[in-house]
């Protein structure tokens, strides 16, 4: 049986040219809800259509080293599941969170890497502690990985296996993106493991040879 193709029409095209360059499929998907994620992409490949290219204010090797420092230590790298997508299958997404107590460290994050879809929040620990947490996902969330990179030591492996689980994401099938989160979700909570067993083993070791 021949499959049928529903044509693209004007307007529709005209509405993938202006969400694509600064809009990842995901969202571009909200504004077609008659089409499919691979139709999409065929269509913006034979559109030729391209991202903008995304950048971040100027920042200062300074600058940068700080921030990759303290997100080695209050940053958190995830790669999360929104099940509200694709009639409850979900869709895998990259995200960053940087948490603290003090909300100005996370306002200098967001003021240098801002845009995108991120977020500041804040919330109570049991204790009753305020800890505000600043989360941000999609492109912009590997674009700061990308920055900071060169600068990680404690989630240098972490980012790794996001960016690239980003760079790929988009490149296969649903299914295979599904699979490939599911890896990469488990070698995160493993290098997670790793560094929470070492960071004991440094405490035990300080404890017993006290200077």
């Amino acid at each position: 049986m021949k499959k049928t193709y529903k044509i693209w029409e004007k307007d529709e095209i005209d509405l993938l040219k202006k969400l694509y360059p600064t809009h990842n499929i995901f969202q571009i998907l909200d504004y077609f809800p008659t089409r499919t994620r691979i139709s999409i992409q065929r269509k913006v490949a034979k559109l030729e259509l391209k991202k903008l290219p995304m950048r971040l204010g100027k920042v200062t090797k300074t600058q940068m080293a700080y921030l990759a420092g303290f997100f080695d230590g209050e940053g958190c790298v995830t790669i999360r599941v929104d099940k509200t997508r694709f009639g409850g299958r979900g869709h895998n997404y990259l995200c960053t969170t940087v948490s603290n107590t003090d909300r100005e460290v996370l306002d200098h994050f967001r003021n240098v890497f801002g845009g995108g879809s991120c977020n500041l929040v804040q919330f109570y620990t049991p204790i009753g502690t305020l800890v505000h947490q600043w989360t941000v996902t999609g492109d912009r969330a590997y674009l700061i990985l990308r920055a900071m990179y060169p600068y990680l030591r404690v989630k240098k492996a972490q980012a790794e296996v996001a960016m690239k689980f980003h760079e790929k994401r988009l490149k296969i099938s649903l299914e295979e993106m599904r699979e490939l989160a599911r890896e990469c979700r488990k070698k995160l909570t493993e290098l997670k493991e790793v560094k929470k067993r070492q960071t004991g083993s440094d405490t035990e070791r300080s404890i017993a040879s006290p200077s």
